[in-house]
């Protein structure tokens, strides 16, 4: 039987949310000093991704605490960022790269994001050590 496959299948030149997440879970965990670390897990529901951005306490027994999610086709955009900060669940919806970079970027500077970080941090520091 013949090869019937293209010989070349081409390459995405789009930013994958999966990628722009998991660089953001290195910084988070550069930034804290990794007493909290960024995580991200990837799982499928239906025929879309899922990806949960997840913080870690190590020194907590791994407490995780899920930030967010996102979720998106195949096809990588538009992408759907969830969230419940705050007591209110609000979904973003991002049509390339860029735009979930933005709001990546409005998500992490809410306060309420800021104090969930902070909280975790200040458990995580051993006792005597300066915070």
């Amino acid at each position: 039987m013949p090869d019937l496959l293209p010989d070349d299948f081409g390459t995405e030149t789009v930013t994958p949310p999966v990628t722009i997440l998991r660089e953001q879970a290195e910084h988070l965990s550069r930034r804290t000093g990794g007493l909290v670390l960024g995580r991200v897990t990837t799982a499928q529901r239906g025929d879309k991704f899922v990806q949960q951005f997840v913080l870690e306490v190590p020194s907590l027994d791994n407490y995780a605490y899920q930030l967010f999610t996102v979720q998106h086709t195949i096809i990588l955009y538009p992408a759907e960022l969830r969230h419940g900060v705050a007591g209110v669940t609000l979904l973003t919806t991002t049509k390339d790269p860029e735009e979930f970079q933005n709001a990546l970027r409005d998500f992490f500077a809410l306060p309420e994001v800021r104090k969930i970080v902070a909280a975790l941090k200040a458990q995580a520091v051993p006792a005597g050590a300066p915070a």
